[in-house]
């Protein structure tokens, strides 16, 4: 297998897997499904040029179902993996349906809603062993990674802490869907916040405690619109994440990173690192340590250098990993377990936040 044969379940939030697939070395696109495909190929569109995109995959050799159960029944020996791009409240069924026929699977995050339908998820990749990975594309980021590097690497000494901004404001048309204002499944807890979390774990090590403020007056929406949270790591390190979508504001990984087109860019970091040999800003990656000739402590200058970081599609990356997780090239970098531990955290900090007190993973 040189390309793997590839479909995608769901366009809304799967197009953007399509539009790399359409022009990439790496695999093929074979099938699409989504409920409602005529309104899918017209909208969800930045721009008229993706809406005549879309409209090509009528005219490729693409086959297009309405539903994604059809597509895996006529064509479950014709792909080699799915990328499952469904409402959260489906995954634990896509999940059933990809392992029933054996079929590889790459599962948008997060992996569930609750912790009972993670479980859930768990239990049927472990129990059926098929080739699973859940998309917490920023674990492909070249930005993340080098960060990671230098903090397992030493480079920053022992950590003691990490500060995490993410502050924007969205367009009261996000708010128009009523799935992402639905204390289940919406919220920036569970739709921003998890991935800055997964970056924390990521990069310094897994969570012990967490204790957590939340409110909702603002919007006035059921879902919060700001917070604080406060994160101890069994490392002993410590962390801080401030949070709302309803404020002006340079300082989110998004717009920070300029790893997507979407957002409007921004030349400023959102994320600080504190070590005992070194600080690190991110994503501008300036580390700063004394020089050795000039000894340390605050009455003495600061070297100032910048860690050097190749540009990448993360989304690409995290495609191209999927294909070498399929053809049995790599391990998956976000296993079940591992991205069910991440929603344990945000888990943790909505119960903290109900309680008012701080809680124990």
């Amino acid at each position: 297998m040189t390309k793997p044969r590839l479909a995608v379940l769901g366009l809304s939030h799967g197009y953007k897997f399509v539009k790399r697939l359409l022009t990439c070395n790496f695999a093929k696109l074979v099938a699409v499904a989504d409920i409602s495909i005529e309104t899918a190929l017209k909208s969800y569109s930045v721009d008229e040029s993706e809406v005549s995109e879309k409209s090509r995959l009528k005219d490729l050799d693409i086959k297009i179902f309405k539903d994604y159960k059809d597509l895996l029944t006529e064509m479950a020996n014709e792909v080699d993996g799915v990328i499952a791009a469904l409402p959260n409240d489906l995954h634990v069924e896509v999940t059933e349906e990809s392992a029933k026929y054996g079929v590889p699977l790459m599962l948008e995050k997060p992996i569930a809603s609750t912790i009972s339908e993670g479980k859930r998820i768990c239990e049927i990749v472990s129990q059926s062993h098929i080739k699973f990975m859940v998309a917490h594309h920023r674990r492909f980021s070249k930005l993340v990674n080098r960060s990671r590097d230098a903090v397992r690497r030493g480079e920053l000494g022992k950590v003691i802490g990490a500060n995490v901004l993410w502050v924007g404001k969205k367009p009261d048309e996000y708010f128009e869907r009523s799935w992402r204002i639905d204390k289940t499944y919406g919220g920036p807890l569970l739709i921003n916040t998890i991935h800055d979390v997964d970056d924390l774990r990521y990069i310094i090590g897994e969570i012990d405690r967490v204790q957590a403020y939340t409110t909702n007056q603002f919007r006035g929406n059921q879902v919060e619109d700001a917070g604080v949270i406060i994160i101890q790591f069994k490392n002993g390190a410590l962390a801080t994440i401030f949070l709302t979508d309803d404020c002006p504001s340079p300082w989110f990984y998004e717009a920070c990173t300029q790893e997507y087109s979407f957002f409007y860019p921004s030349h400023f970091d959102c994320y600080y690192f504190f070590g005992e040999k070194a600080s690190l800003a991110f994503p501008s990656m300036t580390l700063f340590s004394y020089e050795k000739e000039f000894g340390e402590g605050w009455h003495r200058p600061l070297h100032r250098q910048n860690l050097l970081v190749e540009r990448s599609d993360v989304l690409e990356e995290e495609l191209k990993h999927f294909c070498d997780l399929i053809m049995g090239k790599t391990e998956s970098r976000m296993t079940a377990d591992d991205a069910f531990e991440t929603l344990r955290v945000i888990d943790a900090i909505k119960r903290s936040t109900q309680s008012g007190k701080s809680v124990r993973l």
